[in-house]
């Protein structure tokens, strides 16, 4: 019982919470990045619970469990990413000061065309991660609280739907704020409460199984390993994230909270994979899907199992809500205004953004219920985004822009080099398509900076 009311009064306190940031507003530019015046530490908080979700939490003590820390250490090129961004592309947003959507920028340099396609490819992926997490939800829900997976989904996703939807990005931010607080404080108190199965936690250390330590345990898990490591590191640069850089103040505090948002992802991507060795060690005959929720329910009394469930949802939610606001936005700017024929108010770009994101939302849901595998939709999100879009938008940050003909080949040679690979290749491998997908992109365009590149705008 106290479970199901700890879990309730969190829901019920992110909704209104949530509607109460949005009053007042009046212009989509505000309804969609505000007035870029938040402060670095709200600015820290808003990026890390957006960039860690299901994935990371629930995937990595799911395949720790499994195979070993080699995914643990796979998910490090998360916080890698972070940092190479850091140094190598946030600064680089000082050029797009005025844009508040990865549409706007290349608009800028591609036209229309650029941000049908861009624009495109962003809802695409923004369905797929927000379903990423909608399936966490819905797992989390029948596991621990034995509600059926698609009311589950339809609770927690409808609180976040309402309160993205009437608030923008004022109640992400603030709803993200209050998420990171939980996230920060229950996800060690759930490491801890984990090791009162041991004299001491390096009693644990010393009997951590040879095979969970060594990566060549298990040969047959390396390709995906490895796949998944690539994935992390060169292609973690997703739609929300670009859109938390748009947000900053300027290309100093776009390097500066993601810098230190990579030195907070790798404590806990351990303590995450930690759990995952701590349940293995206590029994190792679980559905490896069932590590977590096992782990809860045997070691935290109720009130504080109660938060530990709080938690995961707040890691989820926190980033189903940048999700859905990007995916809203993207219909809205990318599609509809440009292609309506008269000029709209704010209030009715604000009222046409809400419906969309609600409506929109819903495709979510349908690919949550339709993909059960948590791994495979963020495969298959990532294999969509890095070989297509992501390449040119790097090179577009170092003013590098491209013919609109060789755009459209560039993106067309990276999902065909994908799909293929995938068909042919991937079986016999153990690799998906992805970073065969991003080796063409890449190459394609470099090759092309000498005689198929144009003007930047300045």
């Amino acid at each position: 019982m106290f479970d199901y009311i700890v879990v309730i009064i969190y829901l019920l306190s992110m909704l209104f919470a949530g509607i109460y940031a949005g009053k007042n507003i009046t212009s989509l530019k505000e309804f969609a990045i505000n007035k870029k015046n938040y402060s670095d530490k709200v600015m820290v908080a808003t990026l890390f619970a957006t960039v860690i979700g299901a994935g990371s939490t629930l995937g990595i003590v799911t395949n720790v469990y499994q195979y070993g820390i080699v995914f643990m250490l796979a998910f490090y090129g998360a916080a890698i990413n972070k940092l190479l961004v850091a140094k190598f592309i946030a600064p680089k947003f000082d050029l797009f000061k005025e844009a508040t959507s990865i549409g706007d920028i290349f608009e800028k340099h591609y036209g229309r065309f650029g941000r049908f396609l861009s624009g495109s490819i962003i809802v695409t992926v923004s369905v797929a991660f927000a379903g990423q997490q909608i399936t966490a939800i819905g797992f989390i829900f029948e596991q621990f609280l034995n509600i059926p997976f698609l009311w589950g989904v339809i609770i927690a996703y409808g609180v976040v739907i309402l309160y993205a939807a009437s608030g923008g990005i004022k109640a992400v931010v603030l709803t993200d704020v209050i998420q990171f607080i939980i996230i920060i404080t229950f996800v060690p108190i759930m490491f801890l409460g984990s090791l009162h199965y041991f004299d001491s936690f390096s009693t644990f250390v010393h009997q951590i199984p040879l095979n969970k330590i060594n990566p060549l345990s298990n040969p047959d898990v390396l390709p995906r390993a490895i796949t998944m490591f690539a994935i992390m590191t060169f292609s973690a640069l997703d739609p929300i994230f670009i859109h938390r850089l748009i947000m900053s103040k300027d290309g100093k505090q776009a390097a500066y909270i993601t810098k230190i948002t990579g030195y907070l992802s790798f404590p806990l991507f351990t303590l995450m994979g930690c759990i995952g060795l701590v349940a293995y060690m206590i029994n190792d005959s679980l559905q490896p899907n069932c590590a977590l929720p096992h782990m809860i329910t045997m070691t935290l009394p109720p009130v504080l199992k109660g938060l530990a469930i709080s938690a995961l949802l707040a890691i989820l939610m926190s980033t189903i809500d940048s999700g859905v606001h990007v995916l809203g936005l993207s219909i809205v700017q990318d599609f509809i205004l440009p292609l309506s024929k008269k000029e709209r108010s704010h209030k009715t770009q604000i009222n046409i953004i809400r419906f969309t994101t609600l409506v929109f939302g819903l495709l979510s849901v349908i690919v949550a219920l339709y993909f059960k595998n948590i791994f495979d939709i963020m495969i298959f999100a990532f294999s969509f985004w890095g070989p297509t879009i992501l390449v040119p938008f790097v090179f577009l940050l170092y003013k590098r822009v491209f013919t609109k003909q060789r755009l459209l080949q560039g993106i067309g040679l990276g999902a065909i080099t994908v799909i293929l690979w995938n068909i042919l290749l991937k079986d016999l491998t153990g690799f998906d398509g992805f970073i065969p997908g991003m080796i063409m992109n890449s190459f394609f365009f470099y090759v092309s900076i000498k005689k198929h590149t144009v003007p930047f705008k300045a």
